[in-house]
């Protein structure tokens, strides 16, 4: 009976700690740790031999049991997490660490609150932040270790989230949409969300496509969900930028945008892309929230995220947004990681609550010799016609439309009761972007409308003349 416990316990040992090394030993050499709960260790399995063969990581999966089991001085189980993160950064070996992806909700592997400057709304917020800090460094203002979380609720949502990684890093060839980026922006006049986006935009390279998605109608770049579902689809993107804000359940406020329910009609198979929020609340076992899902959409949806989990202040935060626009396609950054935890604030707060859901290694890629005007002549890949610009107008407005092939093109304006009032464009004409400039030919005030026909696609948008 003793021999059989004995059998037991080793085994039970094997199970939780499965790389077999002491925590304290100092002779330890890893530079990349995966923390989860013992149920999801073997799955994190293949990840940490991607890590090891793709990246040269040194990469260790501990689970929490052995953390509390060698360090647990402190009753609240995050911080034992802290010490045990700070022990290894400090006294290890070469390569010292540099990489922490937490694998749970946080629940599962819990972190810590930091107060709201905003109790009423919400008095406390989620954050990973304190990992990121040494307690051993006597800075207590920079980041010394990179951390990510991957809030999966099981093992499948883990096991998709992994294999889009592994995909992204493994596979060789740059497209296009790697060089884009595109922001939806609510359209709230107060916050100024539209300047916002084309603020943090122009510190992207100067040769890369910069989308603009804007949810009113009369807006330049107004896009409704199907257009925005079929361009992340079918031409990709590299940074997803919600511009606005955001609930658990959707983005943007009433009338919401995007719902949860949405998400499934991503299907933007090897276009993956990083999410970066203006807001999104913490992930615990009670919740769930689009940038969650994102990550775990199986073959769609993103391979990252940054979220605010709480009110912050604007302006101040349009700043490092525009910090983060000109480093992430740096060639000397080791990671996005590493862009979010380069930028200092007067407000701490805000950097406090900074999240990054997803693995802390991770690099955006990109195509550096592709020209600017080679972005701007690029062959549309889809037909799309643009709401008129201004809306309502006075003397003339401007209408632009795309074509992804050689099409016999027709653009008519049409009044209230579907009379034909003027012929815009009757040709044939090769792929491309155009533009075609209506200008007030006697028409009284009132509503009118405008419709393309190229090949089989038809599409008609309102217009307003005023005088």
């Amino acid at each position: 009976m003793k021999r059989l416990s004995v059998f037991l316990v080793i085994v039970l040992i094997e199970v939780s700690f499965p790389q077999n090394i002491t925590l304290r030993d100092t002779t330890n050499q890893f530079d990349y740790i995966i923390i989860t709960v013992p149920e999801f260790v073997q799955t994190c399995q293949t990840f940490k031999q991607h890590k090891e063969s793709y990246n040269g990581f040194n990469v260790l999966i501990v689970d929490t049991g052995q953390i509390y089991n060698e360090f647990n001085s402190d009753s609240l189980p995050q911080n034992n997490i802290r010490e045990f993160i700070s022990y290894a950064g400090t006294y290890w070996h070469t390569p010292k660490l540099e990489y922490v992806l937490i694998v749970g909700v946080v629940n599962a592997v819990p972190n810590f609150h930091i107060q709201s400057i905003f109790p009423d709304y919400n008095p406390y917020h989620q954050s990973d932040y304190y990992y990121k800090i040494n307690l051993n460094d006597p800075d207590t203002l920079s980041a010394d270790f990179s951390v990510g979380r991957i809030p999966a609720f099981n093992e499948n949502e883990i096991q998709n989230y992994f294999n889009k990684v592994i995909w992204y890093e493994t596979n060789n060839q740059l497209y296009d949409w790697m060089n884009t980026n595109l922001f939806l922006c609510e359209s709230d006049s107060s916050m100024g969300f539209w300047g916002r986006s084309h603020v943090i935009a122009s510190r992207l390279p100067a040769n890369f496509d910069k989308k603009y998605i804007e949810d009113s109608d009369t807006s330049e770049n107004y896009g409704n969900l199907d257009s925005l579902i079929n361009f992340v689809n079918n031409h990709g993107t590299s940074i997803f930028w919600f511009i606005g804000f955001s609930r658990d359940s959707s983005f943007m406020l009433e009338p919401s945008y995007l719902q949860l329910e949405d998400i499934d009609a991503f299907s933007n198979y090897q276009k993956y892309f990083i999410s970066i929020y203006y807001y999104q609340s913490s992930i615990v076992d009670s919740n769930t929230n689009l940038s969650r899902e994102l990550l775990f959409r199986e073959n769609s949806g993103s391979i990252g995220a940054i979220s605010e989990c709480g009110p912050i202040l604007w302006p101040t935060f349009t700043m490092v947004q525009q910090f983060w626009a000109s480093q992430f396609y740096n060639p000397e950054i080791k990671s996005i990681t590493n862009v979010i935890d380069s930028v200092y604030l007067l407000d701490l707060f805000e950097r406090k609550i900074t999240n990054y859901w997803g693995d802390p290694s991770l690099k955006l890629k990109f195509d550096p010799t592709v020209s600017v005007s080679e972005t701007e002549n690029e062959i549309p890949n889809n037909y799309v016609l643009h709401s008129n610009y201004p809306n309502p107008f006075n003397a003339s407005t401007t209408i632009k439309y795309q074509i992804p092939f050689q099409s016999n093109v027709t653009l008519k304006l049409y009044d209230i009761l579907g009379r034909e009032v003027s012929i815009l464009v009757d040709e044939q004409k090769p792929a491309g972007r155009y533009e075609a400039r209506f200008t007030d030919n006697n028409l009284t005030s009132g509503i009118y409308f405008y419709t393309l026909r190229a090949g089989n696609y038809t599409q008609t948008k309102k217009m307003i003349l005023l005088k």
